[in-house]
Parts: structure tokens; sequence; C-alpha cells
């Protein structure tokens, strides 16, 4: 069957980065790199699966002058040859798609005989198909939920042992859109709330992505213009996988999500914390990168826990921190407020995480420490104010949106 489309090239072009975001990642499905095109029905799209990540991608709401199908018909192509073929005409010129005795040339509209020919991918690539049991569905804001994600994402795991914290989770109520990722041993929590933020019949209602699926939702949503994207899960046997959309484009997390029981990071309210610091970030941004130095190729090598010891000193006011392995870092960090009834408190933990709050803030902000004891986590709340409130909610207020995040983590011995 020949097909033969007009389109204009930043109108195909646009589409390529949301295509490779799926096709270039699943690097152990052997027919990852190739999508298909199709033109039936007077619509364009454009499909690709990578084993485990399926997009579908109709080009809609584009006029003639944008996209014209002039023969129908579909075929399977390297998005990497694609890619360079388009890439090497202007990019708001109009280009011919055409295939035609086994391969897909792409031709210059204003002088045809100016073309890029590519050979066509086996016809027997099978993409799969989904039963559209939509179990739960709920559509939320496209641009919270973006930002939700890139604030937990250097919070998900990387132990394959324990595939819980290779995912993170999304917790959506009414007005309110919360993402949590852990990697076990330390919790990052991100919330949004805002009217209409989240609509749905029935709420709450959590859902479950993988690290794999972080990337590419990212790209999608920051391709997507509309508004809201629906967020929908399928019935697989007895669990299910996840969908999202909006008009006609829909990405299918194939998936299947373990049957994990992520804990409830709310719970760490419930501890009664007697001991609160505030910290500016820009003074705790210097002091922690010495210490996260000390973690250099050679102590790597050793591999043992970079762990950092803290000696809060309430009496001066200060923070010390160090941690010795083949280098030696020696920190202090003054303290903009505290609420204790001791003279000083040691505790100690994985060096990273201190790192990781300067990183978090930005440098005028302050966030707040709160400690119970030296074998109980360690809960940081950020969007603080200077001096310690009992009465302070630690969240940011943009308009009618207001921002909390926390983190909290474990301590660990100390050598």
């Amino acid at each position: 069957m020949t097909m033969k489309v007009v389109i204009k090239n930043h109108v195909l072009m646009s589409y390529i980065v949301p295509m490779e975001s799926i096709s270039l990642k699943g690097k152990e499905f052997e027919d990852a790199e190739y999508i298909k095109i199709i033109a039936k029905d007077g619509l364009l799209s454009l499909r690709a699966f990578n084993g485990e990540i399926f997009g579908e991608f109709a080009l809609e709401n584009f006029s003639i002058e944008d996209v014209q199908i002039e023969d129908e018909g579909e075929c399977f192509v390297s998005i990497k040859e694609l890619k360079a073929s388009i890439n090497s005409f202007d990019y708001y010129e109009k280009i011919h798609l055409v295939k035609d005795s086994g391969e897909l040339k792409v031709v210059r509209k204003l002088d045809e005989e100016e073309f890029q020919g590519l050979p066509l991918a086996s016809d027997d690539i099978i993409f799969p198909e989904f039963d559209h049991d939509c179990i739960e569905s709920v559509s939320v804001r496209r641009k919270d939920l973006l930002e939700c994600i890139k604030k937990i994402s250097f919070g998900i795991g990387f132990e394959k042992e324990d595939t819980t914290y290779l995912h993170w989770v999304l917790r959506l109520a009414n007005n309110k859109m919360r993402a949590v990722s852990s990697n076990s041993a330390r919790f990052v929590a991100y919330t949004r709330e805002e009217k209409d933020i989240v609509k749905a019949d029935k709420l709450p209602v959590n859902f479950l992505f993988s690290k794999e699926d972080s990337a590419c939702l990212v790209k999608i949503l920051e391709f997507l213009e509309q508004d809201y994207v629906d967020l929908c899960k399928y019935k697989v046997g007895s669990n299910y996988c996840v969908s999202c959309k909006i008009s006609g484009t829909e990405v299918v997390f194939a998936s299947v999500r373990p049957t994990v029981k992520w804990p409830d990071e709310q719970k760490i309210f419930n501890l009664d914390f007697p001991h609160k610091v505030i910290f500016k970030s820009l003074d705790w941004q210097t002091a922690t990168k010495g210490v996260v130095a000390v973690w250099n190729d050679e102590a790597q090598k050793m591999k043992k826990p970079h762990i950092a010891n803290m000696k809060f000193d309430f009496e001066n006011e200060q923070l010390l921190l160090n941690s010795e392995i083949t280098m030696r870092a020696s920190r202090k960090v003054s303290m903009s407020s505290y609420e204790s009834t001791n003279s000083t408190f040691d505790i100690s933990c994985i060096a990273a995480y201190l790192g990781e709050l300067g990183k978090i803030a930005s440098k005028n902000e302050y966030f707040q420490i709160h400690l119970l004891s030296p074998d109980k986590p360690i809960l940081v709340r950020f969007f603080s104010k200077d001096q310690v409130d009992q009465n302070h909610n630690f969240k940011k207020q943009s308009g009618d949106m207001s921002e909390e995040l926390f983190v909290f983590f474990a301590p660990i011995a100390s050598d």
C-alpha cells in the first residue's frame, strides 16, 4: 500500500522529541527504535513501543495547510533515520512523506528532485493492544503534575533488589496532589494544593509510577499544551498498568505495577520532636559541599557508607559537621533559630542526604530540622520561617496555590 502525506516539517519535528523518549529508551527490546506511521481516515498518527511503554500520538487540530493526507497507508521506520532525514530540510518548509518500493521518501515539496530515502522496517513488528478497561480515572492539571515529578525524582531508589523503591507514588485527593519518592532510607514528599488541581468522581486515589516511566512522562507532559491530562488504571489480571492521555495522544506505561504497600509518609508527623533547628540554605550549602567532597574516588572504591557526624551545639548556636575517609572535613553552620532543652545533640547520617538539602532550597530560603533521638528519623521541613514558630504550617503560598515539601531519613551508627 502506498502512502503520501504533505506536512510542514516543524509540525512533524515537534512530535519527534516525545516519540524519542519512548523509542530510544527500549534497549532490551530489539524493535524499540522503530515507529509506526499511520495515515488513515484523514488522520496522521505515530506509534512507538519500547517493550514497556507504548505511545500513540495523533496529529489532531491541524489545518489542511499543516497536514494533508493524499494517499492512505502505514509503515515502520527507524526514528533515528526519520529524524536525521527531516532535520536535513528547512524547519518551516513543507515536505512529502511518500511510501513506495520498500522505502519512505522524505521529499522537498518545492523541488521533488531533492529527497531522503530511508528503508522500511518489517511489517511483522507487533505493537501491543490494550484492553481499555479503566478501573480508575482522574484528570490532573498538567503543569502541577510536571512540577511534582521534577521535585521528587532525585529521591527514587536504585536498588534493583527492592522493586518498591524503584517506583514513586502519586497521591491525589480533593484539590490536592502529592508525589512521594524513596530509596527506603530517605523519603521525599512534595504537595501542591489548589482548587480544581484534581478532577475525579472518586477520591482519594493513588498511582504508582516506575523510575523508567518518569523521564518519559516528563517529556510527554512538556510536549502537551493542554491544561489537564487524564490518568487511567487499566486492569491487567489482578493488577493494573497506567495510562496518561489527552485527546488523540495516549502513553501507556505497560509494565504491571508491583503489588506493594507503600508506607504512609504522613506518620512521621505522629512523632513528637523536642529539638527544632532552623538553617539558612546558603549557609548550609557552603558547609555541606565540603562534607560531600570527602566522598572522593578512593573512598568510593572502598564501598563503605559515607557517614557525616553532626553535633548540634545549642549553647553556641552552631552545627558542627565532620566526616573522614581518605579525606577529612570539619565544618560549621550557624543556626538561625532553635528550640531545645539540651545543650548539645549528636546524630549521624549518610552524608549525601545533607548535600541534597542545600540543593532543594534556594539560597535565601530557610528549612527546619526536627530531631527526636539519635536512633529516630530526621525530619526536614522546607518553606520555613527564619525563627521557630509552633503555628507555622510550612506551606509556601503563591496566589491560590500552596506548596509543601518535606524530607525525612534514617540516622546511621557512626564509626
